[in-house]
Protein backbone atom coordinates (compact mmCIF):
# COMPACT_ATOMS: atom_id res chain seq x y z
CA UNK A 1 0.00 0.00 0.00
CA UNK A 2 1.24 3.57 -0.54
CA UNK A 3 0.91 4.59 3.27
CA UNK A 4 2.80 1.68 3.89
CA UNK A 5 5.76 2.61 1.27
CA UNK A 6 5.54 5.84 2.82
CA UNK A 7 6.14 4.75 6.49
CA UNK A 8 8.92 2.46 5.61
CA UNK A 9 10.32 5.57 3.32
CA UNK A 10 9.95 7.76 6.75
CA UNK A 11 12.07 4.96 8.55
CA UNK A 12 14.59 4.27 6.00
CA UNK A 13 15.20 8.15 6.21
CA UNK A 14 15.17 8.21 9.97
CA UNK A 15 17.39 5.51 9.94
CA UNK A 16 19.35 7.19 7.33
CA UNK A 17 19.58 10.11 9.39
CA UNK A 18 20.61 8.38 12.85
CA UNK A 19 23.30 6.72 11.11
CA UNK A 20 24.44 10.05 9.53
CA UNK A 21 24.33 11.36 12.86
CA UNK A 22 26.78 8.29 14.94
CA UNK A 23 28.82 9.12 11.69
CA UNK A 24 29.27 13.10 12.64
CA UNK A 25 29.99 12.44 16.11
CA UNK A 26 32.42 9.77 15.31
CA UNK A 27 34.06 11.63 12.88
CA UNK A 28 34.24 14.71 15.55
CA UNK A 29 35.53 12.76 17.84
CA UNK A 30 38.46 11.76 15.41
CA UNK A 31 39.21 15.40 14.30
CA UNK A 32 39.20 16.79 17.59
CA UNK A 33 42.07 13.99 18.22
CA UNK A 34 43.70 14.38 15.08
CA UNK A 35 43.80 18.31 15.70
CA UNK A 36 45.48 17.33 19.35
CA UNK A 37 48.19 15.51 17.25
CA UNK A 38 48.92 18.13 15.22
CA UNK A 39 49.37 20.38 17.95
CA UNK A 40 51.35 18.22 19.40
CA UNK A 41 53.50 17.43 16.32
CA UNK A 42 53.73 21.92 16.23
CA UNK A 43 55.17 21.37 19.48
CA UNK A 44 57.75 18.47 18.65
CA UNK A 45 58.56 20.78 15.57
CA UNK A 46 59.34 23.81 17.78
CA UNK A 47 61.42 21.85 20.03
CA UNK A 48 63.41 19.84 17.25
CA UNK A 49 63.82 23.21 15.93
CA UNK A 50 65.25 24.81 19.37
CA UNK A 51 67.14 21.11 20.07
CA UNK A 52 68.87 21.49 16.02
CA UNK A 53 69.99 25.17 16.99
CA UNK A 54 71.60 24.61 20.40
CA UNK A 55 73.32 21.05 18.79
CA UNK A 56 74.44 23.12 16.05
CA UNK A 57 76.18 26.11 18.17
CA UNK A 58 77.71 23.15 20.86
CA UNK A 59 78.99 21.58 17.71
CA UNK A 60 80.65 25.03 16.77
CA UNK A 61 81.90 25.90 20.35
CA UNK A 62 83.02 22.18 20.58
CA UNK A 63 85.08 22.78 17.51
CA UNK A 64 86.71 25.44 18.17
CA UNK A 65 87.56 23.95 21.75
CA UNK A 66 88.77 20.63 19.77
CA UNK A 67 90.80 22.87 17.27
CA UNK A 68 92.59 24.56 20.24
CA UNK A 69 92.67 21.57 22.41
CA UNK A 70 94.66 19.38 18.81
CA UNK A 71 96.79 22.54 18.28
CA UNK A 72 98.35 22.63 21.98
CA UNK A 73 98.63 18.81 21.99
CA UNK A 74 100.82 19.54 18.70
CA UNK A 75 102.67 22.53 20.47
CA UNK A 76 102.86 20.41 23.34
CA UNK A 77 104.93 17.50 21.32
CA UNK A 78 106.95 20.06 20.04
CA UNK A 79 108.19 21.42 23.11
CA UNK A 80 108.39 17.65 24.63
CA UNK A 81 110.90 16.82 21.50
CA UNK A 82 112.53 20.29 21.32
CA UNK A 83 113.08 19.80 25.55
CA UNK A 84 114.69 16.37 24.78
CA UNK A 85 116.74 17.33 22.45
CA UNK A 86 118.05 20.54 24.80
CA UNK A 87 118.20 17.53 27.99
CA UNK A 88 120.38 15.42 25.23
CA UNK A 89 122.97 18.10 24.47
CA UNK A 90 122.99 19.40 28.10
CA UNK A 91 123.85 15.38 28.81
CA UNK A 92 126.73 15.69 26.61
CA UNK A 93 127.86 18.78 26.22
CA UNK A 94 127.51 20.58 29.48
CA UNK A 95 130.74 20.53 31.45
CA UNK A 96 130.72 19.70 35.30
CA UNK A 97 131.70 22.12 38.10
CA UNK A 98 134.44 19.52 38.66
CA UNK A 99 135.48 20.16 35.02
CA UNK A 100 135.21 23.48 35.43
CA UNK A 101 136.96 24.25 38.42
CA UNK A 102 138.86 20.73 39.47
CA UNK A 103 140.03 22.51 42.76
CA UNK A 104 137.64 23.55 45.31
CA UNK A 105 137.30 26.74 46.48
CA UNK A 106 139.13 28.48 49.90
CA UNK A 107 136.96 27.71 52.54
CA UNK A 108 134.54 30.78 53.15
CA UNK A 109 134.82 31.91 49.51
CA UNK A 110 131.71 31.69 47.90
CA UNK A 111 131.24 32.30 44.00
CA UNK A 112 127.94 32.48 41.89
CA UNK A 113 126.70 29.58 40.74
CA UNK A 114 129.23 27.60 43.13
CA UNK A 115 131.13 26.97 39.85
CA UNK A 116 134.33 29.78 40.19
CA UNK A 117 134.11 31.21 36.53
CA UNK A 118 135.90 34.28 37.21
CA UNK A 119 132.70 36.13 36.68
CA UNK A 120 131.41 37.10 39.88
CA UNK A 121 134.99 38.50 41.26
CA UNK A 122 134.14 41.16 38.53
CA UNK A 123 130.66 41.62 38.12
CA UNK A 124 129.32 40.69 42.39
CA UNK A 125 130.67 42.39 45.11
CA UNK A 126 131.30 40.12 48.00
CA UNK A 127 128.56 40.25 50.60
CA UNK A 128 129.49 41.38 54.23
CA UNK A 129 131.58 38.69 55.70
CA UNK A 130 132.25 37.18 52.36
CA UNK A 131 135.77 36.90 50.97
CA UNK A 132 135.82 37.50 47.11
CA UNK A 133 136.47 34.71 44.76
CA UNK A 134 139.71 35.05 43.12
CA UNK A 135 140.03 34.76 39.11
Amino acid sequence: TPAARRQLRATIEQRGLAIDGQFLQAAEAVIKALDDVQGQLDGLTTSCGAISGALTSARATASGLLADADKAARQTAALEGKRQLVEQFLDKYQLTPEEVYPEPLPAGVLCCARVHCGWCVVHVPPLPGQVPAVA
